[in-house]
This record gives structure tokens, sequence and C-alpha cells, in this order.
């Protein structure tokens, strides 16, 4: 199922699944969700038994505890993937002028995201890539790749890709370095990347990927083909083809078929075996990282967060609140915000409200020392954005400077 808040990404992605012969069970555009909410959504596809996985286009997040819940209880049997743009500040105002809301913390929603089971993706492209590669293959038990190729550029390029998203090369064992030298000629890369070099024959390229799937340290194999003059695309990805048989689902396996009309045919006996195929060796490690980083938040549904003994929170955390709601606001001020963190012992930045110039002057006199800075900012039940206001003054040295900008 796919559900976005942009009616033009929907007949952008319709018109594409028409010409990739990709289906949904549904297809929904909500808008800036005047009546219904994620919530809602996600919890009428997680009981559709057509559903097998929901794509999100989310530009707001809306209801925060409605989402959370529902895709908490929805991730345990159905992959939820989200793109979410609004990462860099210009991207973030211009979503809040497409959808009328504020795109929010970016950090606070990666948490969020993680914590409830949903994978966040940076491109379109991926959302549909993770979805069809969850699909097809099992999940890996950790960050660890092995990328066997026939040419080392390729190799190099997938490593940068791997470990620039949050994935390493898997340190194979002694008894598998000892099977690879065996199995291969002595100028092989003696590491991983296994570079095979370009004259493997499909029998070589099948036992390599087989070796480094059985290695303990491996947790997934990226096989990568470049069409050379003794390479044979097709009867290559037959036997890759059986090894992922014999691996019977335990690790994933992903393979870049470079090239163009030549190695058509191996690509397709490749994703007739359930085996992800990628133009570019790049996006396929990126891939891998993200089925170990949805592996890792999947498992954060079944943690429960420990109740540390030692803290417990006075009265004034209720109050806040309650003082909050009685006044009809969603956001709390940066001094109850931070109230309410030293509540619960997290340490914060010392915060003195001023009524009025004279206590400014005075809360800067005792807390500035010779070589420190303080801070001058608005108070604001209703500003939610003081900046934009010029209610910030930063780097001020000492009390003078505070009377100054106030």
């Amino acid at each position: 199922a796919f559900i976005s808040q942009s009616g033009a990404m929907c007949t952008s992605i319709l018109d594409w699944s028409l010409q990739a012969n990709v289906g949904f069970s549904s297809f929904v555009s909500i808008g800036s969700m005047a009546d219904i909410n994620w919530g809602d959504i996600i919890y009428y596809l997680g009981d559709d038994p057509k559903t097998k996985a929901i794509a999100i286009y989310m530009e707001t997040i809306g209801d925060a505890r409605s989402f959370m819940s529902a895709a908490s209880e929805v991730a345990f049997t159905k992959p939820i993937i989200v793109i979410k743009p609004g990462r860099t500040e210009q991207a973030a105002a211009a979503a809040a002028s497409h959808t009328g809301s504020l795109a929010g913390s970016d950090d606070v929603l990666d948490a969020a995201f993680k914590r409830c089971g949903v994978l966040r993706v940076n491109k379109i492209r991926e959302v549909f890539e993770i979805v069809e590669l969850l699909g097809k293959q099992p999940l890996p038990r950790g960050n660890s790749l092995a990328v066997v190729t026939n040419a080392g550029g390729p190799g190099v390029i997938s490593t940068d890709a791997l470990i620039g998203s949050g994935g390493q090369l898997a340190c194979l064992g002694d008894d598998t370095m000892a099977k690879l030298n065996d199995l291969l000629p002595s100028h092989w890369s003696h590491s991983n990347p296994i570079d095979i070099l370009g004259d493997a024959t499909p029998d070589t390229y099948a036992r390599s990927v087989e070796l480094a799937a059985m290695d303990p340290a491996c947790h997934g194999v990226l096989v990568i083909l470049t069409p050379q003059s003794m390479t044979d695309p097709s009867k290559t990805a037959r036997g890759i083809a059986e090894v992922a048989k014999k691996v019977g689902g335990a690790k994933p396996i992903l393979a870049s078929w470079m090239g163009g009309q030549g190695v058509t045919e191996g690509r397709e006996i490749l994703d007739e075996a359930g085996v992800v195929t990628y133009d570019y060796p790049d996006s396929a490690a990126e891939m891998f990282t993200y089925m170990w980083k949805y592996s890792l938040n999947i498992s954060h549904l079944y943690e429960t967060p420990r109740w540390c003994a030692e803290m417990r929170p006075d009265q004034a955390v209720d109050v806040i609140i309650a003082n909050a709601q009685s006044e009809g606001r969603t956001i709390l001020t940066e001094l109850e915000s931070k109230q309410i963190l030293s509540a619960y012992s997290i340490p914060t930045v010392q915060t003195v409200l001023a009524m009025t110039a004279e206590e400014a002057v005075s809360a800067a006199e005792s807390m500035v020392l010779p070589t420190e800075r303080v801070v001058l900012k608005l108070n604001s039940t209703s500003i939610t954005h003081k900046s934009d206001v010029g209610g910030v003054k930063l780097n001020l040295s000492g009390p003078e400077q505070v009377k100054l900008n106030l």
C-alpha cells in the first residue's frame, strides 16, 4: 500500500508503477489530514489481508501518539517504510508551506521511527527497492557484509557506500580465507571485498559466494558482476541462484549485474530465484544496510524501557503539564521542558526565567564567569521559532551585554 501527503507524488508513482509492473493493494492521498490521521490508515491497512507492506510519503506526523501506537502494533507483521523530507531547514520550510504544518524536529522523528519499528529512507526509489528486498530476502542478524566481485573498482565503490550508510565489511575467518586461497588464483585480493578477478568462471563465483555466506562473521553477501570477455552472466546467475537455495534463507544475498543488454538474462534468472539485483553496487550495499537498520528497529519493539528506582519526579511535572493543558497548549515552553527533564535527572543547560530587565541582568551576574557566555531568549507560550522574530541573542559576555540586548 502507498500513502502520500502529496497528490502529485501519487500521480507520478502511479504512472511509474504501470511501466514497472508494480501493484498496490491501496493507493491513498491524504493531504493535510483534516479528518483522519496516520494512525487510522495504518491500523486499517494492518488489518487488510491484501496489504503486505506499507510505504509512506510523509511531510508532517500530525498526531504523533496515534502514529506511534499504530506503527508499533502493525510493524510486527508488515514492514512500514517512510520517506520523510524536511531534514534541512529549507526543505522543512517548503513542507510547511505545502501542508500548512511544521515539519517537526528531525532528530526526534528519527528516534521515534526507530522505536516503533519504522524504517526511514532518503530517496523515493529506495522506498520500493527496500519493500521488494524485504519481501524476498531474510533480515540480516548484523551489519557485516561480504562482497564478491570480479572487478576491483565496483568493490571499492560498494565499500564506501556500505561504510557511509552504517554497515561494515565482514572480517572473514582464517578457515574461510584458507579455503578461498585454495580456490582462487594466487593474486586474488586476499581480503574482503573478495576480488576473484576478471576471468572467474561461474563455478568459481558460486563457490566463493558459498564460502563467504558460510562464514560466521558474515551477515550477508553482495555479488558483483561486470561483463568482461571471459564472463558468462547468465550461467553465473544460475550458480548464484543455486547457492541462494543452499543458504536456505539464513542470510540475505544481493546482486549487482552491471551493464545493459548483455546481463539482462542473468538479472531475470536472479530475480526469479528471489535474489534482488541492482544496476549499481553502491545501491545494493546501501540496501543491505537498510535491511540491517530495519532488523534493528524491529528488535526495539521487543524492548521494555527499564524503570530506574532513583527516578522519582515530584508532582511539579504533573503541575507543569496540567497547566499547559488548561491553557489549551500542545507545546511546552523551553523552561517547562527543561524543568521536566531535570525532574528525571536528565542534565540540561542552566536556565533562569526573568520577568523584568533587572532580573535578567541579575541572573547574568550570577551565572557568568570571565570565560563564559549567556544566551538571552524570549519566553513565549505561542511563538515556537523564536529566532524568526528576533527573540534569541547569542554569545552575550556579561550583564552589560544582556542589558543592551533587552
